[in-house]
């Protein structure tokens, strides 16, 4: 029968108390590794981390990608919904080169979200966004996760939501 390989192109690391973070890898390794493995396998790379929040804004140079075929899934947490912007956006500083951000004490809405998204992601072309972190969701920010989904579906991305760690999609 037919297996599926999975390759993480890790290896796993322990970072500021998060355990099972896969590392990243330098550029130059890839070409060798893809020939090393079966053509079916998959390999799962860690492009860009984010310092464990949950929205990234990349600088100009990022994310470095490897030089071969890839599907990339772009991970964005549902908590940036939920937590004041300058707690859940990785370098916030930069957040201002793409939207007006509200106050500091404030979440991100679905709609600064989205444009955050449409404007600074425009050139990775993600083919997938996954919004994480569905599990935190409440009733009261459900409706602001599934307005997020709904606008960047409008805005032509492909979208899934769920819990990595919780292991469902929504």
């Amino acid at each position: 029968a037919e297996q599926e390989r999975l390759i993480l192109a890790g290896p796993f690391t322990e970072d500021k108390g998060r355990r099972n973070k896969l590392a990243g890898r330098p550029v130059e390794w890839f070409p060798a590794v893809r020939q090393a493995v079966p053509e079916e396998a998959v390999l799962l790379i860690e492009a860009d981390g984010s310092a464990g929040r949950p929205l990234k804004c990349h600088r100009d140079y990022e994310p470095v990608l490897p030089p071969l075929p890839y599907f990339m899934v772009a991970v964005l947490g549902l908590s940036v919904l939920a937590r004041p912007w300058t707690e859940t956006v990785h370098r916030p500083d930069t957040l201002r080169r793409y939207i007006v951000p509200p106050t500091e004490d404030q979440a991100l809405s679905p709609a600064q979200v989205a444009e955050f998204v449409r404007t600074a992601w425009a050139g990775l072309k993600p083919d997938l966004i996954f919004l994480n972190q569905a599990d935190i969701l409440t009733e009261e920010t459900t409706p602001l996760g599934r307005e997020l989904a709904d606008r960047l579906t409008a805005e032509g991305f492909k979208t899934a939501a769920g819990s990595i760690y919780g292991g469902y999609l929504w």
